[in-house]
């Protein structure tokens, strides 16, 4: 696969004036506001002005040969929700070529997948707005016969669909309606893994219901030697254990104080646990490190593909509702999500192993991790 990209590496170190923008509630309020309005003036003025796109069955594709996916969303779980919706199209149209247009950030997770190109939206366009058109170039070129934009359709996704001038045009929300002569219906849609599986329905596919994720041989290599210094591996197996994330945006945090119970109960207990910290909990490592002592790994942040791997290695992920969460969902890993709101339940892994607990205390995730299938495994 061929990886258009407009930068050389992706790095989970945030500079700290970027991570202090971050956690500032009312930055981020005003910004979103900002957004928000702006996107509603821009939507009514072209529904005032353009007419509807006119509609095709979706049973008359045919001619086939050339199919872009469009998800340039810049965060972890929604670059990951798109990648069942890549299997099945890639088993509908086997010797199509299959493109993907993602974001910078998130694109390194699509690597493995059946695709033949890889193009990258970056936030830095905004500045460098010659490079967008370039992009847009390089993507009309390719004559699309099909492009699909996964979820309601950003503005930006949508954008990006109408200069195509693709035969077939699949979306949802607001926007379809202007751009999409296929439509797909997202009302009984509601958690976000039915999404992709109902854009699938619409273009007579069947689709997995949950994301997927590929390791290398050499990744898991590299996880099982990664592991192997804190005495979870002899390099060619591991011993079972479960892997804490401490990490997430603002208000889908779980308070440290709660990791650093849960995390001192699961010890107390002589179960085998690891714990991985976030891009912007960094600073909180000495602390969790000074609490639990040296029976405890902590890690540090290291690179994406890197972390799945050693995700993929845990019998048992506890994790708020963050990138790494779908990960370990993706990586059909049993995963223990600590959920902040009901919006986030929308996102909440769901498969038969899988628990989701609504703001629990420590002593609940610790009663929970107890009452899995895998507590027993986790022994040291």
């Amino acid at each position: 696969m061929e990886t258009i990209s407009n930068r050389s590496a992706i790095s989970l170190h945030c500079p700290q004036w970027l991570i202090g923008l971050r956690r500032s509630s009312a930055l981020r309020l005003l910004g979103k506001g900002i957004e928000r309005n702006s996107k509603r003036l821009i939507h009514m003025l072209v529904m005032w002005f353009v007419k509807p796109c006119s509609q095709v069955d979706p049973a008359s594709l045919n001619n086939i040969h050339r199919i872009l996916l469009l998800r340039p969303n810049f965060r972890i779980g929604n670059a990951l929700i798109s990648t069942s919706l890549v299997l099945a199209l890639r088993e509908r149209f086997p010797s199509a070529r299959l493109d993907y247009l993602g974001a910078d950030t998130t694109s390194i997770l699509l690597q493995n997948l059946p695709l033949d190109h890889l193009y990258e939206m970056s936030r830095s366009f905004i500045a460098r707005p010659w490079a967008y058109l370039k992009l847009l170039k390089n993507l009309h070129d390719q004559q699309y016969d099909l492009v699909v934009q996964i979820g309601r359709g950003s503005f930006s996704g949508m954008t990006c669909m109408n200069s195509l001038n693709a035969r077939y045009r699949v979306g949802a929300g607001k926007w379809a309606k202007v751009v999409c002569n296929i439509r797909v219906d997202l009302s009984a849609a509601k958690h976000a893994y039915d999404r992709p599986m109902a854009v699938a329905r619409t273009l007579g596919m069947s689709c997995r219901n949950r994301p997927f994720y590929a390791t290398t041989q050499q990744e898991r290599e590299n996880a099982r030697l990664r592991l192997s210094t804190v005495s979870l591996s002899d390099g060619n197996s591991t011993v079972p254990f479960a892997a804490l994330f401490i990490g997430g945006h603002k208000d889908k945090r779980w308070p440290i104080e709660c990791w650093i119970d849960l995390a001192g109960k699961l010890r107390q207990a002589h179960k085998r646990i690891i714990i991985l910290l976030g891009p912007e909990e960094v600073s909180m490592g000495a602390r969790v490190r000074e609490a639990l002592g040296s029976g405890v790994p902590v890690f540090d942040p290291f690179p994406l593909r890197d972390f799945a791997a050693v995700l993929q290695q845990a019998r048992l992920v506890v994790t708020p509702d963050t990138g790494p969460m779908h990960l370990a969902v993706a990586l059909d890993v049993p995963t223990i999500a600590i959920i902040q709101s009901n919006a986030s339940l929308r996102y909440a892994p769901r498969g038969d192993r899988d628990v989701v607990l609504r703001q629990p205390t420590s002593g609940k995730v610790f009663k929970t991790i107890q009452a899995h299938n895998v507590w027993s495994e986790l022994s040291a």
